[in-house]
């Protein structure tokens, strides 16, 4: 997904040079390469990125006039990948009906468009499932139509989307409101006006000569519409706001551009370059500290499949599962991807697969199973058990301690009867193999967790030196732990300084 928007990016950038001139095309492209939000969107694997990368060619062909390939991407965004990112093809509804004013064509590409992609949707899922389904439509069956929607998975206040542009567009969050009356005023003073034209304070008030402001309104009715229907939903993920974040860099992009024609046709030093390298270093430091503080988690996953791969010789498979178990109790929520568990080889040549299960922690809603065993389609069609739609939860998914073959965990000072520090409370059996650094959100400063500040988060994290050592002024919370790892011929011991690890554990 992250090569793919590369592409992208690239593909927009001339699009944008093209339509709305070369200096905004270069401000977009540096603005998507640095930011915050698009190093995060664009490397997920999830629907609203998929979504996200289809209506940014959907406005690209809205911008060069091809209305048969933007409606074919806005069909494939939201059937194939988001439901609800159908919103974003208003601009071009609204070019087909009164830019263009051609509903007869607007409604051929529909069906076209239905035909080429619904139709394909509908095969595949109807031979998964073993009967007629269109999945994008249950999936706003569910979310709008049920007796209770997707609040019963967490609600949040306005506040959370409104920290969150903050933390991935830093001060773009405030730059693209500027891009349409900056654009306006740009147009009036800079591009030639007809002599006979009427003004009001010297401003023109025909609207033919802000057609070329066409695309910036298009663009920013997308985001009002996005942020009117998201913004007022209680239940609020970060991951929602993806697809208008190409948007945002494009609105960003014009306002500095407009910035910069101002302050050229008034003789003043020009803010654009202070603000765009503002926003470079801003963004750096937010993307650098989201790499720094919470990639245990992948890393350990990451680290977790070499070790199976290098010490292969060491395993007897006969001893164990089958398929052998990775446990996780209270960390089931941060599990990245079942490509983090390949199929294991032991010094007998015995293939094994491997399969995530769960321990039982504080959480009380419903947790993911697998389908059952056997081979396709039958695995899909089967009806599952043990689910419901209102996550609550089912304990046949807790496997006791004593199944699982290795153990993921976080050693946090914040202990209960069911999330134990398991590396303490189960040495015994447990032995470390994997550690990693994971930040403790609600023990640390929240600006040194929101953003990296060179020398004084490594300064506060260094100040601190004994086990669960809680100083006020810390961004971390840090303890030295000696770890012994075996190893053939004798015994290595290591002194290292962790921040709360993130721990791979395996029962011997």
């Amino acid at each position: 997904m992250q090569y793919m928007m590369m592409a992208l990016r690239r593909v927009e950038s001339v699009v944008v040079a093209s339509r709305l001139g070369v200096s905004i095309a270069r401000f977009y492209l540096v603005i998507s390469m640095f930011s915050a939000g698009m190093f995060i969107s664009s490397s997920a694997f999830i629907p609203s990125s998929f979504a996200m990368a289809f209506n940014t060619i959907s406005m690209a062909a809205l911008y060069s006039g091809q209305m048969l390939v933007s409606t074919l991407c806005v069909a494939v965004a939201s059937l194939v990948g988001w439901p609800f990112s159908a919103l974003l093809g208003a601009p071009t509804v609204i070019t087909y009906l009164f830019s263009l004013r051609r509903p007869d064509r607007f409604i051929l590409h529909s069906l076209i468009a239905l035909l080429l992609v619904a139709t394909p949707l509908l095969v595949v899922d109807t031979w998964y499932y073993g009967k007629r389904v269109m999945a994008p439509l249950n999936i706003v069956m569910y979310n709008i139509f049920s007796t209770h929607g997707p609040d019963l998975y967490g609600t949040e206040p306005l506040s959370y989307y409104l920290k969150n542009l903050a933390l991935n567009w830093n001060i773009a969050s405030l730059l693209w409101l500027a891009a349409l009356p900056l654009g306006a005023v740009v147009s009036a003073l800079v591009f030639p006006i007809h002599k006979t034209a009427k003004r009001i304070m010297g401003m023109p008030v025909s609207p033919s000569f802000y057609r070329r402001l066409f695309p910036v309104a298009l663009t920013i009715l997308s985001i009002g519409l996005w942020f009117t229907v998201f913004f007022t939903q209680a239940h609020k993920e970060e991951r929602f706001l993806f697809p208008v974040f190409p948007l945002l860099a494009l609105l960003t992009a014009i306002t500095l551009d407009a910035l910069n024609r101002l302050s050229s046709h008034f003789s003043l030093p020009s803010p654009s370059y202070w603000l765009l390298g503002l926003f470079i270093l801003l963004s750096t430091s937010r993307a650098y500290s989201l790499h720094r503080n919470y990639s245990g988690t992948i890393d350990t996953y990451k680290a977790f499949a070499d070790y199976l791969s290098d010490n292969h010789q060491n395993f007897d498979f006969s001893i164990r599962n089958d398929p052998l178990s990775v446990c996780v109790g209270k960390e089931w929520h941060r599990f990245p991807s079942s490509f983090f568990l390949p199929n294991a080889v032991d010094a007998q040549g015995r293939v094994r697969p491997m399969r995530l299960r769960f321990l039982r922690s504080e959480f009380r809603g419903l947790l993911p199973k697998y389908f059952p065993d056997g081979r396709f389609p039958s695995r899909t069609r089967a009806i599952p058990t043990e689910m419901n739609d209102a996550n609550k939860e089912e304990t046949t998914r807790y496997v006791p301690l004593d199944t699982c073959d290795w153990v993921v965990d976080l050693e946090t000072p914040e202990r209960t009867a069911l999330e134990p520090n398991y590396g303490k409370e189960h040495a015994n059996i447990l032995r470390p193999i994997i550690r990693n650094s994971f930040l403790l959100a609600h023990r640390s400063h929240w600006l040194l967790r929101a953003f990296f500040v060179p020398f004084l988060s490594e300064r506060s994290k260094l100040r601190i030196r004994s086990v669960y050592d809680l100083r006020a002024c810390a961004s971390y919370r840090s303890h030295e732990e000696t770890i012994t790892f075996g190893r053939r011929g004798g015994t290595s011991c290591t002194t290292r300084r962790v921040v709360e690890a993130t721990f791979v554990k395996r029962l011997d």
